[in-house]
């Protein structure tokens, strides 16, 4: 909230605003140019419009008197509903797993054949391991075709015969 209110305000008034509140305008100045970077980012990735360039973003603050970051996306861009989705579950919860249904040619495959695709522990290796679900599990009767989602957030992983969430 703070940066928000200062980034709305320009010239001399940010600096009365950062120093009547005990904050560091080098600090949010970098909040600024952090933001601009994670733009360029996130374009480059193909989350945002295309082609964005931090220095581009900051000329385009500097014509509003802000970091320019909302007047850079606009209004007219719409990231993808599942990628805001996946991204959003990965920074909240780093034990996620993917679920794999593979196709049948008789419809939906069986509970027992849905396998799940979870990181290495130990961040060793960039393939996914494979897992299942837990028999205990309230999702263990679930089937391929059942699922809501294609993610699932799991609390922990049990290693027994076969690698459990």
């Amino acid at each position: 909230a703070a940066y928000m209110q200062f980034d709305s305000l320009s010239g001399q008034g940010r600096f009365d605003f950062a120093r009547e509140r005990f904050l560091g305008i080098k600090t949010l100045q970098g909040v600024a140019q952090l933001k601009r970077q994670l733009l360029e980012a996130l374009s480059h990735a193909g989350i945002a419009p295309p082609g964005l360039r931090s220095s581009y973003v900051e000329s385009i603050g500097r014509q509003q008197g802000n970091d320019g970051v909302r007047a850079a996306l606009g209004q007219r861009f719409q990231a993808p509903q599942e990628l805001l989705c996946a991204l959003l579950s990965a920074a909240l919860f780093p034990q996620v797993a993917y679920l794999h249904a593979p196709n049948t040619k008789k419809g939906p495959c069986a509970a027992e054949l849905v396998r799940l695709h979870i990181r290495e522990p130990q961040g060793e290796s960039s393939d996914p391991q494979t897992a299942c679900i837990h028999p205990s599990s309230v999702n263990s009767s679930v089937g391929g075709a059942d699922w809501r989602s294609t993610y699932l957030a799991f609390h922990e992983c049990v290693r027994t015969t076969k690698v459990y969430v």
